[in-house]
């Protein structure tokens, strides 16, 4: 199991009844690139089979006033969303079809569902994406969202 959270992870873990000696929790933060290149080249070393990869990580911050960025300038859940889902499976895919029947699943939450988070938390609009503007724009200042536009600050309180 990878986490970014290696104690919540140990508490999944052991409410999931994984035996420790059977389960291995490592670091991954893939709001960070290096981390998912990291976490990719240990596992390929490890000589372990891949059966699947499953992307579900997410960062919802609803109550920022400024962007935070990740180390390479991306707002962080673009960042953890889209570049290090996508590096850590591209890294991970040779691997992956070693293994016959292995799957690689892609998850979302906000985008996909433009009125609840976890049927909880009120969306205020529609997820837009728009022409992804941002991504265009390298999510250089005052770029933060996919759209192209700044961080809408409170937009989710």
């Amino acid at each position: 199991m990878a986490s970014r959270d290696l104690a919540k992870a140990s508490l999944a873990a052991h409410a999931l009844g994984l035996s420790p000696d059977q389960s291995e929790i490592a670091m991954l933060n893939l709001g960070s690139l290096a981390s998912a290149r990291r976490f990719a080249d240990r596992f390929i070393q490890s000589g372990r089979s891949l059966n699947a990869v499953v992307c579900s990580a997410g960062d919802y911050l609803p109550l920022l006033k400024q962007p935070q960025r990740s180390e390479g300038g991306y707002e962080i859940s673009v960042a953890t969303d889209y570049p290090g889902h996508f590096l850590l499976a591209n890294l991970l895919l040779d691997h992956l079809r070693q293994t016959p029947g292995a799957r690689r699943v892609c998850l979302g939450a906000v985008t996909a569902s433009s009125e609840v988070l976890g049927e909880k938390i009120p969306i205020p609009a529609p997820a837009d994406l728009g022409d992804f503007e941002g991504l265009a724009a390298s999510f250089t200042s005052p770029v933060a969202m996919i759209d192209g536009k700044a961080l809408k600050a409170g937009s989710f309180a």
